[in-house]
């Protein structure tokens, strides 16, 4: 893991890369981190508490589906400027079905409907932006998901200045539990 760099001053983003080159995959977005750290990061209004409880909840229902998310890349406003009052977090999760897979899920009427109602009412119930990517695709089709992705989340809305995302692992319940403990010792604002 890697510590959340420091937002660049004007505009308060996340930098695309540290140190003198982006060529060091360490050093450039998505900054690989964990949940506690961007809850002490980025938690620094109620609002923002609340949008990061409804991403633990999302998280919760996610790992229900059993799809074989493996992580998500956070991003737009919410991991900008922690002054400014975001509506959500961006959220691309990133998952691993083969056809089959995916075929076995849509046999399972029940189970198709939780991963459809989460996928297209997760921004109201959660607060999240919410969209996927299956790494279990073809190389051209994973690789053009990602680089949609990367794309449109790597600048920001307005300025188009180049910024950066975090990603977060999704296994392990227990990155959760420790992220809303670390949530419930924050004073109210």
């Amino acid at each position: 893991m890697t510590m959340i760099p420091r937002l660049l001053t004007a505009p308060a983003i996340l930098p695309p890369f540290t140190g003198v080159t982006p060529a060091e995959p360490a050093a450039r977005s998505p900054y690989r981190t964990d949940l506690e750290e961007v809850v002490q990061r980025f938690a620094t209004s109620d609002r923002r508490r609340e949008i990061l409880r409804g991403f633990l909840d999302y998280r919760k229902e996610l790992r229900q589906l059993r799809i074989g998310a493996e992580f998500q890349w956070l991003a737009g406003s919410f991991v900008e400027n922690p002054g400014r009052e975001p509506r959500d977090v961006d959220v691309v999760t990133f998952y691993s079905l083969t056809a089959d897979q995916v075929a076995a899920i849509r046999n399972d009427p029940e189970r198709w409907q939780r991963f459809e109602t989460l996928a297209s009412s997760a921004k109201e119930r959660f607060s999240c932006d919410a969209y996927f990517v299956n790494m279990a695709r073809p190389g051209t089709k994973l690789v053009g998901f990602t680089h949609y992705w990367y794309g449109l989340f790597s600048h920001q809305r307005g300025s188009l200045a180049w910024k950066g995302m975090l990603e977060v692992d999704v296994a392990g319940e227990d990155i959760d539990q420790r992220a809303e403990d670390a949530l419930a010792e924050l004073p109210s604002s």
